[in-house]
């Protein structure tokens, strides 16, 4: 064989080889990911969730969603973290902490939102002076005792001056008591929110109008997934960033995402979506003000220190946290 000939043959071999090596590694990669159990609150407040399920971002980030579980309060999302049954979720930051006060071992990476709630007056209610001139306590309907809404209707009691009497009501049964009037008013979340608006009822207020820079929703996982998939993590903040982005990228899209996985109108999820400011950046004062607020009024029985549940990213996965 002349020697041109067999340099070329090496060469060939060489390339060959080179490309098994790749392609075993990418094989590697991509069938065996990380298995991951999510839990999504069945609301806009998840959209970046919405949007990484429908968009593959997990399977992009190799990782595996093996269940998806959907919850519409904080009692069926600790019900679940409590059988085990999910790993990590998207939450509203009341509901981690009253977990976490309960003995759960949760921790929070990333936030989804701020703001994001708000209350609307029952059909002879509409305004603040409406509830304030009734002549005796409005009764005040809200998800459920230590709900995300819950301290913030406690901050609006102080800034409008009024003391309401306050009964708890799930979703979506909340909406059919306020539109009947069986109540002076709801604090509710998105999309819950819009819909009561486009049903013809007044905003009281929104919650960046009582309390500014209100935390929202926040990605939090388990200690144990923590513990055994660092890695996981780090994608699943990947995940989360890369879905908060497209939000501002393509808000069309996500009014289309949200408005399929949620079976209402793109009018009320456009609505919905302008009420809340989407960033994975956490506010931890205003998380501490939120547990503070919760503790000083009874709703937890533990006072919190929350920076002592928030993975240090910067450390994990060698990024800011």
């Amino acid at each position: 064989m002349k020697a041109s000939h067999l340099a070329l043959a090496v060469i060939i071999a060489a390339i060959i080889v080179t490309g098994t090596v790749i392609a075993i590694h990418k094989a590697e990669h991509n069938v065996h990911p990380v298995g991951i159990r999510l839990g999504v609150e069945f609301n806009t407040h998840a959209t970046a969730a919405w949007i990484a399920l429908s968009e593959h971002l997990f399977s992009q980030h190799g990782l595996r969603v093996e269940k998806v579980i959907k919850f519409r309060t904080g009692p069926e999302l600790a019900a679940a973290f409590a059988r085990g049954d999910i790993d990590a979720a998207w939450a509203c930051l009341a509901p981690i902490v009253k977990m976490i006060d309960k003995g759960a071992k949760l921790y929070i990476v990333e936030a989804a939102h701020y703001y994001g709630y708000g209350c609307v007056g029952s059909p002879h209610i509409k305004s603040i002076e409406d509830l304030k001139k009734l002549g005796r306590e409005p009764v005040i309907a809200i998800p459920g005792k230590a709900s995300q809404v819950h301290p913030m209707l406690l901050l609006a009691e102080e800034k409008y001056g009024f003391h309401a009497k306050i009964v708890y009501i799930k979703p979506p049964a909340i909406l059919s008591a306020v539109l009947k009037g069986s109540v002076d008013a709801a604090c509710i979340p998105e999309p819950l929110l819009s819909v009561a608006l486009n049903k013809g009822l007044h905003l009281l207020f929104l919650a960046q109008q009582v309390w500014p820079s209100m935390p929202g929703s926040y990605l939090v996982v388990s200690q144990r997934f923590l513990k055994e998939h660092p890695e996981a993590v780090c994608k699943l903040a990947e995940v989360n960033e890369e879905a908060t982005s497209l939000i501002y990228k393509d808000p069309g899209k996500a009014v289309d995402i949200d408005a399929k996985m949620l079976g209402l109108p793109a009018s009320v999820i456009n609505e919905s979506l302008k009420h809340l400011y989407f960033t994975t950046r956490l506010n931890v004062a205003e998380m501490q003000k939120m547990v503070d607020i919760m503790y000083e009024h009874g709703l937890i029985r533990h006072d919190i220190n929350i920076s002592k549940y928030i993975v240090n990213l910067g450390k994990l996965c060698g990024k800011h946290s």
